[in-house]
């Protein structure tokens, strides 16, 4: 990790790599958040959000890398890419 440094502006509206920051900083927030944490997430309800198992797929950008997902009991299929 590199020193902590201010920033003094954010990214311009209309910028064409806006959307790739924020979603390199969401990730980076994630992945802090959930660093160990082994349990799992429990998401869905709470938010007015529902998860049909049947249609989900967990995607994965290596092979030997397995994760398991499940919704309501339910594991999710695990692909390597989307059709």
């Amino acid at each position: 990790m590199t020193e902590w440094f201010s920033v003094c502006q954010g990214a311009h509206q209309n910028c064409i790599s806006t959307p790739s920051v924020f979603n390199l900083f969401a990730e980076v927030i994630t992945r802090e958040a959930l660093h160990g944490f082994t349990v799992g997430i429990m998401i869905g309800k709470k938010y007015g959000m529902l998860i049909n198992a049947q249609k989900t797929k967990v995607m994965t950008t290596t092979t030997d890398e397995v994760i398991n997902v499940e919704v309501d009991g339910k594991p999710l299929e695990q692909v390597n890419s989307f059709v």
